[in-house]
């Protein structure tokens, strides 16, 4: 069975996906800039280094599916370091996708957001309207073109997830991954709003 890429698989979200195929059976490998490891236990293969590098993966394990979740976290609130934030998630992925096409990697799904739409009240579909109204949502919508750009110059398959809120905690043995206590990112809007919450169990 081939693996699967995961950048950012360190991270909350990305840390779910892999412990989610590693259940099913499938080799995930993990490219992260942090050393944090919610997975440690399950020994998942982990490189250290930023997603340019990403040829090195390649070239020692058989994988032709990524899925990328890794997304710098800076301070844009510093001018002085927008530009940098603009190079880590724009350009930096632009040469990991020359790569990837380089390796003829067949599937690419893009874990973006909810933000590429900017702030409405209308209900939203997929091809709603975007107007980011954040850098974090211009850096998404712009990663979202340049993946489509590459899919069909370079004739690979994609997806694009545009996730909403993100919250809650995942345990397998002795795993543990999201908040200790109980999330009150979401639930204080819904409670502010006087809707109604389903809870769903995870499998």
């Amino acid at each position: 069975m081939k693996s699967i890429i995961i950048t950012g698989g360190n991270g909350y979200i990305g840390s779910a996906i892999c412990l989610k195929l590693y259940k099913q059976n499938f080799n995930p490998v993990i490219l992260d800039r942090s050393n944090k490891l919610y997975l440690k236990k399950l020994k998942i293969p982990f490189f250290k280094f930023d997603i340019t590098k990403i040829d090195k993966i390649f070239k020692e394990y058989d994988c032709d599916t990524i899925i990328h979740c890794a997304s710098t976290n800076s301070d844009i609130s510093d001018k002085k370091k927008i530009k940098n934030y603009y190079k880590q998630n724009v350009f930096d992925l632009k040469k990991m996708l020359e790569k990837c096409s380089n390796y003829k990697i067949k599937n690419f799904i893009l874990i973006s957001s909810c933000s590429v739409y900017g702030n409405s009240d209308k209900k939203l579909k997929e091809n709603s309207q975007k107007i980011p109204m954040s850098h974090y949502g211009i850096v998404k919508l712009i990663d979202e073109n340049l993946i489509r750009s590459f899919a069909k110059k370079y004739n690979f398959k994609y997806a694009i997830l545009r996730l909403f809120n993100v919250t809650g905690s995942i345990t397998h043995k002795n795993i543990s991954i999201g908040p200790k206590l109980k999330s009150k990112a979401i639930l204080s809007q819904f409670f502010l709003k006087k809707n109604i919450i389903g809870i769903k169990k995870n499998p």
